[in-house]
């Protein structure tokens, strides 16, 4: 339960079911103001945060088409949000990889391509090539998927995010 439910809950409990006296309407404010003034604090100490944040939520809006009023959206986005460092600079690193293969594929002519839309003697081009590519030390690495290592990842990201941070604080 966070703070606010917890306030709320008391709130309904002095209206619907107990009696409040003058004393407990007094705190409840007074918890109230400090759960505010709290939230206000948090939000001016993170304003980069909040921009990313609701920049994201608002993509996420337009690329699922619905309205703020889906729940689904805020789940996915505190989903990412709840996932180690170590996890989204893993992913990160990953899909760079997955970029420099395509390059590859590009800088081969190789066309993505479904296999059944291909012609056999364009599929025995293609794996020519690929073969040559896997056999070149400079290509190797695209080929399988491994020109960035973690650490090198990590290194440039959070270099990224404090530079960031140092220059937009």
């Amino acid at each position: 339960m966070t703070i606010t439910g917890a306030v709320n809950h008391f709130i309904f409990k002095f209206n619907k079911v107990w009696k409040a006296t003058e004393k407990d309407q007094k705190a409840i404010k007074v918890i109230m103001n400090f759960v505010e003034q709290k939230h206000e604090k948090q939000l001016s100490q993170n304003e980069l945060f909040a921009k990313l944040y609701i920049n994201t939520y608002r993509q996420l809006l337009e690329h699922y088409n619905t309205t703020v009023i889906d729940k689904e959206i805020q789940k996915k986005l505190h989903g990412a949000l709840d996932k180690p460092l170590s996890h989204i600079i893993e992913k990160l690193k990953n899909s760079i990889n997955k970029s420099e293969q395509y390059s590859l594929y590009k800088e081969l002519g190789i066309e993505q391509k479904h296999p059944a839309t291909v012609s056999e003697s364009k599929k025995e081009q293609d794996i020519n090539k690929l073969i040559n590519a896997m056999n070149d030390d400079s290509k190797k690495d695209a080929f399988v998927g491994d020109v960035w290592k973690y650490d090198d990842v990590q290194d440039i990201i959070l270099q990224q995010v404090n530079h960031a941070i140092n220059l937009l604080k």
